[in-house]
């Protein structure tokens, strides 16, 4: 059976949910946040510990993936990486991140018992509230991803770059958002249709030289520039 194709928020979508957890559901709020802005799989998000993020220079390291409990390694080869997070996003886990924390302390932890956050049981309450809340076509948790890259696509960011930074493949973009990449063929023909940038070259000038005592007198053009023709046509290689 052929998998749906991605089914992405828009970015008026992403940020009215943001701010509904912003008012009506804060504790969540960076949870909710990082992973629309950072393109990561619920999965990482939720296996995600303080001692693989760097606060001071904004870098996060991805090593592993959580799923009903259990930890693992990420989900491809592709999947385990280091990224570097936009300004706001390394602001957030600076200000979330406690006084205390340990290097195995979870970065996004639940309310209820202050443990990590089970991925597959949080969106039944949390998810399905906030697309109640705000009248928005339902999708599934995972369009947090989908949104990212859907975004980065239509703001024409090099397709290899997305791939490496969510942790996964060029052939895998072009298969599910296709669609999106489409949208930016007119700006790519734009960049085929420009007219040639043109260069002023200044004329060179003849320079004089001079003896020690100041006399100037015009340098000489080289020897073959001098030389007389011969009236016969000069040998062409072959």
């Amino acid at each position: 059976m052929p998998k749906r194709p991605a089914d992405p928020f828009t970015e008026e979508e992403r940020d009215k949910i943001l701010r509904w957890f912003r008012k009506s559901d804060r504790f969540y709020y960076p949870f909710v946040f990082f992973l629309f802005h950072t393109g990561l799989r619920p999965s990482e998000a939720v296996a995600l510990r303080w001692g693989d993020v760097d606060t001071e220079n904004g870098s996060v390291t991805i090593r592993f993936s959580r799923y009903l409990g259990c930890e693992a390694a990420t989900k491809t080869q592709h999947s385990e990486r280091t990224i570097r997070v936009m300004p706001q996003v390394r602001d957030i886990l600076r200000q979330l991140r406690p006084l205390h924390a340990t290097e195995d302390s979870y970065v996004f932890i639940n309310a209820k018992n202050g443990g990590p956050i089970e991925q597959r049981e949080w969106p039944k309450d949390h998810w399905r509230r906030v697309l109640t809340g705000t009248k928005i076509r339902p999708r599934k948790f995972y369009a947090t991803k989908h949104t990212f890259i859907s975004v980065a696509l239509t703001k024409g960011l090099n397709l290899k770059f997305i791939a490496e930074y969510c942790g996964t493949s060029v052939a895998m973009i072009e298969q599910h958002y296709g669609r999106f990449l489409a949208s930016r063929v007119d700006d790519q023909l734009a960049l085929l249709s420009a007219p040639p940038v043109v260069t002023q070259v200044e004329p060179r000038k003849r320079k004089t030289a001079t003896f020690g005592g100041g006399l100037q007198f015009w340098a000489e053009k080289p020897l073959w520039n001098k030389a007389s023709p011969t009236g016969f046509e000069p040998v062409l290689p072959t």
